[in-house]
């Protein structure tokens, strides 16, 4: 599998975010199951995008991941009854409770590793301008995520731009 095929772009739902309280659900029972599927199904690929290993069912949406020594798990429920939309969103890191911000950091850790994995694989010999800093502070970001031997290789590429 090629790094670009590995490292898909896929935005954020804005489900996640939206508050439900004051929505409407549909008078129609077809459409309220339809707009279920939706959102779980937008949720579903986002949490494919961030590499999780995802369960989706009818009723909710759950994902799991282990990633730069944390492990993350996510579960989103949607539902609409005749009176009420019902949303839940919860995500686990480290056995703590957390929110949203924490898939944000790790979608940033997940793109500055896969930046980094392209310089290498670029295996740039000439001189770069602003290459050194770019992959200094990707490097902050990252560093878990990346294998001893990455880390040796991208000192050795910042070490050779700056001379």
């Amino acid at each position: 599998m090629k790094l670009e095929e590995q490292h898909q772009q896929v935005n954020e739902p804005s489900i996640i975010t939206d508050n439900t309280y004051n929505w409407t659900p549909s008078r129609s029972a077809s459409i309220r199951r339809s707009n279920e599927a939706r959102a779980i199904l937008s949720v579903g690929k986002w949490l494919n995008s961030l590499e999780f290993k995802t369960l989706a069912s009818s009723e909710f949406c759950s994902g799991e991941l282990q990633y730069a020594g944390n492990k993350y798990e996510v579960r989103f429920e949607y539902s609409e009854t005749t009176s009420n939309v019902y949303k839940r969103f919860k995500v686990v890191v480290n056995d703590k409770i957390s929110n949203v911000k924490a898939l944000r950091n790790l979608k940033k850790i997940q793109d500055a590793t896969y930046y980094m994995r392209s310089v290498l694989a670029a295996n740039t010999d000439g001189k770069v301008p602003g290459l050194a800093d770019s992959i200094a502070e990707n490097l902050k970001i990252c560093r878990k995520a990346l294998t001893a031997d990455e880390i040796t290789a991208l000192k050795a590429i910042i070490k050779k731009q700056q001379l």
